[in-house]
């Protein structure tokens, strides 16, 4: 009888736990319970051939809002369908600007620039420091989150506590490692950006423009870092290279960390750059601008960090890309030869002429086009860097190579000035898969996904 008892109560358990299933599954919620009960099995350290990047458009505006991107391999890229803008201006600060993401803790989280000159609502790089006062906002950066790139919220600000900041610009996400996390007391993440700190705090002290030639020569790079994105430690000075720098992206390699970072040296005697057919030579700033990326290396996230040694490299010696980018995006891939390092930059303005003094035919120059009126009327090759997204690569961090006709994707219908800027590229894992793919099917938002071949990897998340 008891027995009995025992059977019938457990048919009646049974009976209620499939109509509760009925019901979640009813309501979309069966893929949490059936979560909660059995521990998921997804490895989340398992590398599949997508890409994701973020982007922002300046359109009628600076910094209009993000947009995202998709690949197979990192390459060739495609917009989400119909190009959507995800993260309008307007949510968070004057303008949207250098999105980076990153997956960490089962959301994507975001940072970017919200002023171009820290508490000025301004559209341009001119910055009329006399229209700050004690109620202007203070230098900060923007945050939020998502489950699928597409729906974002928690918006916030990010306030950067440096006296007298010009302005916060490019805030990068890197992760620690563990010996890293624990020198941090927890802290798993770093955001770096670059400031404008001038000798004083005084505002009226920060430069009237950041524009080139314009004697901006105080960027430098910054660190906070965060454990749970509420709270952040205070900035701290990342490295010191003698010059301005800004867009400071960080990546492992080995046993030390890695910088890549634009010389926004703009203190040039001319707007333009020379280089020597067959050898290499320094980039010198007092004779031209650099705008270019340099590599540099350290032990430890924290530094202290060196110029990293470079053998060859696409133009000139200790720089690493041709001349007028910035915006650097690390990617490690590998291929059947062995692992490789790309690195995606923007090519951000179309007025960067470079010539070499010799007479044509002229030989190809990474990253340039040639400039066939300029050749013709000076009687030397002239060219001008490409106004659109490019890339190095490197399989040993001493030779680099522009591998920048490889890219592409990234302009706006066909436009070379209608086009995607500054972002950064991730590797999606299979958890980041799997929570696009959850909430493409609960947000009836599959359609945004179209052609891009990420939902045809959904069957892994089952």
């Amino acid at each position: 009888m008891a027995f009995s008892r025992k059977v019938m109560l457990l048919a009646m358990g049974l009976f209620t736990l499939l109509s509760m299933a009925h019901v979640w599954m009813a309501r979309g919620l069966l893929s949490v319970a059936y979560a909660t009960l059995i521990p998921s099995t997804r490895s989340t350290s398992e590398e599949l051939p997508l890409f994701v990047m973020s982007t922002f458009v300046d359109g009628r505006t600076y910094g209009e809002g993000v947009h995202i991107l998709t690949s197979h391999d990192a390459r060739a890229w495609r917009p989400l369908d119909g190009d959507p803008n995800v993260y309008p201006q307007g949510r968070a600060g004057t303008v949207v600007r250098d999105p980076s993401i990153i997956w960490h803790e089962g959301y994507f989280h975001i940072v970017y620039t919200t002023e171009l000159c820290a508490g000025l609502e301004t559209m341009s790089f001119s910055c009329d420091w006399k229209h700050k006062d004690l109620l202007s906002t203070p230098a900060r950066f923007g945050y939020a989150r998502s489950r699928d790139l597409v729906h974002w919220f928690d918006t916030r600000f990010i306030e950067v506590p440096l006296d007298g900041a010009c302005n916060v610009w490019a805030p990068e996400w890197h992760k620690l490692t563990p010996s890293e996390v624990a020198e941090r007391d927890g802290d798993a993440l770093m955001v770096v950006f670059s400031s404008t700190v001038p000798p004083s705090s005084n505002t009226m002290d920060c430069p009237p423009d950041f524009g080139p030639n314009a004697g901006a020569n105080l960027h430098r790079p910054y660190f906070m870092t965060t454990s749970d994105f509420e709270r952040y430690s205070s900035p701290k000075l990342l490295f010191d290279m003698g010059e301005s720098i800004i867009d400071t992206f960080l990546f492992r390699s080995g046993d030390q960390t890695y910088a890549i970072y634009k010389s926004e040296q703009n203190r040039c005697r001319m707007w333009g750059w020379s280089a020597l057919l067959g050898e290499r030579q320094d980039l010198d700033p007092s004779t031209s601008c650099t705008l270019a990326l340099r590599l540099a290396v350290a032990r430890s996230a924290f530094g202290p960090y060196t110029a990293s040694p470079v053998r060859q490299t696409p133009i000139w010696n200790q720089v690493i890309s041709r001349q007028c980018a910035e915006g650097p995006s690390v990617l490690q891939l590998s291929d059947e030869s062995s692992a490789y390092t790309l690195v995606l930059y923007d090519g951000y303005r179309p007025d960067c002429p470079l010539w070499i003094d010799q007479a044509p035919p002229c030989p190809t120059m990474p990253g340039n086009v040639l400039d066939q009126k300029e050749t013709a009327s000076n009687s030397r090759c002239s060219y001008r860097g490409k106004f659109a997204y490019g890339a190095i690569a490197t399989r040993n961090l001493l030779d680099w190579t522009d591998v920048s006709e490889e890219i592409t994707g990234l302009e706006r219908g066909g436009s070379p000035t209608n086009r995607h800027k500054h972002g950064t590229a991730i590797r999606l894992e299979l958890d980041s898969l799997c929570s696009i793919c959850e909430e493409a099917e609960q947000t009836n938002t599959q359609g945004l996904w179209r052609g891009s071949g990420v939902l045809e990897h959904c069957h892994a998340c089952r």
